[in-house]
């Protein structure tokens, strides 16, 4: 596996490719900085490299090609773009699944490079947001589950009502200068140890 790396106008791409088809349209440019050719500590050699995007060329994805990209999304996303002979609904479904954010059945054409950069880049972001907003839903379900129990375990140790009891727990926030969930997970914590009580794993639940 070949890995470029150069500097075109706003981009810093890397380009990952087995063919030399795509360097042979990037390397006629004068600021290209690197030319990889070996896919060895991939991860820490585009960390040194620091793309903004990721290009790949191949005839056809395999397997080996869309696990370096999942396994790459996961470890350090960023937008891919990948130049490919395959059209089948297959090949395009998986490389899309695994992380690509533009797949290209076209020529390599140096004058439309900077366009499907820039789209592929706008996909990525819509991505990262869809990602960034559902995390954020998933943060949002657990702190309200938490904050739940820890109110039931008040209410029920100490006879407070709802109301009272989230006020206790606003107040124990402010006292340890922590977030109301973080209090919550203390009160949780702290009846579990005196009741000896262990968490429940979903894995344990029939």
């Amino acid at each position: 596996m070949i890995i470029t790396a150069f500097a075109m106008d706003m981009w810093k791409p890397c380009i990952l490719t087995p063919t030399t088809r795509i360097l042979s349209t990037i390397t006629i440019k004068p600021n290209v900085v690197a030319v990889l050719r070996s896919s060895r500590d991939i991860l820490e050699r585009l960390d040194l490299l620091a793309p903004d995007i990721v290009l790949t060329d191949m005839q056809s994805p395999d397997r080996d090609t869309i696990e370096d990209v999942r396994y790459l999304m996961s470890r350090r996303p960023c937008p891919i773009v990948m130049y490919a002979g395959a059209r089948d609904s297959q090949s395009i479904t998986k490389a899309i699944d695994a992380g690509v954010s533009a797949y290209v059945t076209d020529e390599i054409d140096p004058d439309d490079l900077q366009s499907v950069l820039d789209l592929a880049s706008a996909r990525f972001e819509q991505y990262k947001s869809m990602r960034d907003e559902l995390q954020t839903a998933r943060t949002a379900l657990e702190q309200r589950k938490r904050l739940d129990r820890a109110k039931s375990i008040l209410m029920r140790q100490h006879g407070l009502s709802e109301e009272d009891a989230h006020r206790a727990l606003q107040q124990l926030a402010m006292n340890q200068r922590i977030s109301i969930s973080e209090a919550a997970g203390n009160v949780i914590a702290m009846s579990e140890a005196l009741t000896g009580a262990k968490p429940v794993h979903k894995s344990s639940i029939k």
